[in-house]
């Protein structure tokens, strides 16, 4: 009876320390991913992108234990759906109201067009179901995010989640500079380059990046554009939800039926972070501090991701991802710039 306790003891022993040993290779990938996402020129890139670019190195030249793997699978799921709750205090609703309702609903249908045309784009160039939605969630709302969030809740394989991160991530990084390079020559207010950037960058930081040239005025406007599309995220994902259970896409896999794929019950608490947010419930210190938290814990669950990918899986696909995102930001980028017109 002892030896078999002892043995029991042990097994437990040798799990956890399994997962510990994967939870704290993603720790540490995050925490290089943060120092370096403050450099000079990867400061545009972000944390997130910068993270699964690391674990996918780290996956092609380290030997990573297999016993790593709950740990590693904790990270990229569990961890993910912890920051978008808490990235919900990026809201302030209040803000989005006093935008106006025009702001909104040119958000709306800047989402849904964009939705439409890159999703149908991937399939029309043979990309598989869950590849061509994460396209087109990443490229029409807040790129690496918005792909984890709705990845989250479908079948998607990690491979494809990684490749359209760093897809969305290359093609917003150059409209991101080519954009900071137009901008002394544009003969428009700092507010309305702010409002464009917002309206079709896909990434905070490259928002930030791109308007930042315009000073202050620019980045309000940015950011109030920006954070609309965010605030749809929401609504976004439940769509999915709803359509990936009644369209012939809603088989979903046990692992996913496992860690709630059926609904999408961190997206509420990511609204309801941003009613938190809006009723100023907590001090501006606090949010702060938990937005840290909430970026360091989606760097670490893109880590995860980054770790079980093989670059053999992504050249697999081929230009066919990329080719897609191109197409589908002109189509984003002609919607803006109506947009910022009829707004102007």
């Amino acid at each position: 009876m002892l030896a078999k306790r002892s043995l029991k003891i042990t097994r437990c022993y040798l799990k956890m320390n399994g997962w510990l040993k994967g939870v704290s290779l993603t720790f540490l990938l995050a925490l290089i991913a943060m120092v370096l996402a403050q450099l000079p020129g990867l400061d545009t890139i972000g944390p997130l992108i910068i993270a699964i670019v690391l674990g996918m190195a780290a996956n092609h030249l380290l030997s990573i234990p297999p016993s790593a793997s709950p740990g590693v699978s904790f990270s990229a799921k569990q961890l993910l759906r912890a920051g978008i709750i808490l990235l919900g205090l990026r809201l302030d609703f209040h803000l989005i109201m006093l935008s106006g309702l025009s702001l909104l609903v040119i958000s709306a249908i800047n989402i849904l067009l964009t939705l439409w045309v890159v999703y149908t784009l991937g399939r029309r160039m043979q990309l598989d179901h869950s590849l061509s939605l994460l396209l087109a969630s990443g490229t029409s709302i807040c790129g690496a995010s918005a792909i984890a969030a709705i990845g989250s809740q479908t079948s998607a394989k990690q491979d494809a989640i990684s490749l359209s991160v760093v897809t969305i991530a290359l093609a917003g990084t150059l409209c991101t500079i080519a954009l900071s390079l137009l901008f002394p020559f544009l003969d428009v207010s700092a507010s309305t380059i702010g409002l464009f950037a917002g309206l079709t960058l896909h990434e905070i930081a490259h928002v930030m990046a791109a308007s930042s040239p315009g000073g202050e005025a620019a980045i309000d406007a940015a950011l109030l554009a920006k954070l609309c599309r965010v605030a749809l995220l929401v609504f976004v994902a439940l769509g999915i939800q709803l359509w990936l259970r009644r369209s012939k896409h809603s088989t979903q896999s046990p692992s996913s039926q496992k860690d709630g794929g059926i609904f999408p019950w961190f997206i509420i608490g990511f609204l309801l972070m941003g009613g938190v947010r809006s009723l100023a419930m907590l001090p501006t210190s606090v949010i702060h501090v938990l937005l840290f938290i909430a970026t360091f814990l989606l760097t670490m669950a893109m880590a995860g991701m980054g770790l079980v990918v093989k670059l053999s899986q992504l050249r697999d696909y081929g230009s066919k991802p990329i080719l897609v995102v191109s197409l589908g930001t002109t189509v984003l980028m002609i919607l803006g710039f109506l947009e910022t017109i009829l707004l102007a």
